[in-house]
């Protein structure tokens, strides 16, 4: 027997008997043991200072907090099928945080890969979405928000938390508490409604997606134990404000009106849907709201022409290949509960049909594309497969030095729905970013539960009762 056969044995039971004495010490000192609290009880932990800001706090999370009955979200169904987090009821959770160095964070470059190899992406999806997320980064005002309204600001924030990260990173963490702040400041300023303009009736834009981004921050804080002042009461109050302005026709129109003629659109309609999907995964209150999903499905349906293309709004017909919003219309019946129906069903057909990308020519709708992600990686299987290899390798080409993406269209006329924010780099940035965070399936709106009843009562939620 060779000196080191000798040694190897003793080496081993040397190391074991370490790894079992650090193990018998936590125990005694009471780490893995969950640690009974009065009601009402808030244990602080340190938070790293890359992490703060000026008037925020991260907190052990509480008992019981009133209206949470716990946080349980279901992976979707699709090639990829991300992480089924089931949290346990948040009272029952440990008071004291263990960090573990060894172990891979679920949001980590690790589990990012992954998620892009099952989803059939390649490595340099995760490479471009971080290019893009410092160009984010770099352009930040100093009071935290972006240039063009608090729409674009919340869609930076979709874009940090689409890479999974969010306020936990420790990159691009202080940029997206900044991004939050100002948007609650906002909404706390407004009571709860997210405009600089009240007089202008787009606004229903800006209200919807920055509500949608604060929704998204809420779920993820809650999985993370991280709090953030007036962040859930701004949120309620904005998504309590959509459910009560929703127009009578069953969709969403400019400045909320709730009568007239016009009856709302597919355009705004989409984007009240995302956000209150978002809203049902916070485990707040929204009275109304599995009433207003399933009172919109009949809207939506409405807007489907004979050959299968969902419309703007109802307008006469026009040529087969002419409905821009067929992938919003789709993904709204997703939304709701309804993907699997035949108005979804021929929609889908009409997208594999007539769905084409090319980012130097005038077939590069990017707001069309970034739906169409949404609802073909809820189809998965052989639309999601034609989806990405149709558009993948146009975004990762045509991507900046600087992370941003380049003026779409070769400087042809879009043939898009309102082409001309796409001017807007700040926006086709977020968009292409938001498109490739597909692959991760990390915001709550790209999850969804095996089964599919209409409205969001699916959602586990006291929102959704």
């Amino acid at each position: 027997m060779t000196l080191t056969s000798r040694l190897r044995v003793p080496i081993l039971v040397s190391l074991a008997v370490m790894l079992l004495g650090m193990v018998v010490a936590l125990v005694k000192s009471g780490w893995f043991a969950p640690q009974a609290s009065s009601p009402g009880h808030v244990e602080t932990r340190p938070q790293p200072a890359a992490h703060r800001a000026p008037g925020h706090t991260q907190v052990e999370t509480p008992a019981n907090p009133p209206g949470h009955d716990g946080l349980k979200r279901k992976a979707f169904a699709s090639p990829l099928p991300p992480y089924t987090v089931k949290l346990p009821p948040l009272g029952s959770m440990p008071s004291k945080v263990i960090y573990c160095p060894f172990c891979p964070s679920r949001y980590g470059k690790f589990d990012r890969l992954a998620r892009i190899k099952q989803a059939g992406g390649t490595p340099d999806i995760d490479d471009a979405v971080l290019k893009a997320l410092q160009h984010l980064k770099q352009t930040q005002r100093v009071d935290g928000s972006w240039s063009g309204g608090p729409a674009m600001t919340a869609l930076a924030v979709l874009a940090y938390y689409g890479q999974g990260e969010g306020v936990i990173s420790a990159d691009i963490g202080d940029s997206c508490l900044d991004a939050i702040f100002s948007l609650v400041k906002l909404g706390k300023k407004n009571n709860g409604l997210f405009t600089n303009h009240p007089g202008d009736k787009t606004y229903a834009y800006d209200h919807a997606i920055v509500t949608y981004a604060l929704a998204e921050a809420a779920v993820s804080c809650k999985e993370v134990a991280e709090v953030i002042p007036d962040l859930d009461e701004v949120s309620q109050k904005a998504g309590q404000y959509i459910i009560d302005h929703q127009h009578a026709s069953g969709g969403w129109d400019y400045g909320y009106a709730r009568t007239g003629a016009r009856g709302g659109d597919l355009s705004i309609t989409t984007w009240q849907l995302l956000a209150l999907k978002a809203c049902a995964y916070t485990g707040l209150t929204f009275r109304g709201i599995k009433e207003s999903a399933n009172k919109s499905i009949p809207f939506v349906r409405s807007l489907q022409a004979e050959a299968g293309g969902f419309g703007y709004a109802k307008q006469p017909a026009r040529a087969a290949s002419d409905y821009y919003l067929t992938e919003a219309g789709v993904f709204c019946l997703q939304l709701c509960g309804s993907g699997c129906g035949p108005e979804a069903l021929k929609g889908t057909k009409y997208i594999n049909d007539y769905s084409h990308f090319d980012y130097n020519t005038e077939g590069s709708d990017l707001s069309g594309r970034f739906f169409e992600s949404q609802a073909m990686i809820y189809r998965g299987a052989d639309e999601w497969k034609r989806y990405s290899t149709m558009t993948l390798r146009q975004l990762l080409d045509n991507q900046g030095p600087d992370g941003s993406w380049k003026a779409s269209g070769g400087g042809k006329p879009r043939r898009a729905l309102a082409p001309e924010y796409v001017n807007s780099v700040h926006y086709r940035t977020c968009l292409c970013a938001l498109m490739l965070e597909t692959y991760y399936g990390y915001l709550s709106t790209m999850y969804r539960p095996p089964r599919e009843p209409a409205g969001f009562s699916d959602l586990n939620s006291p929102a959704s009762r």
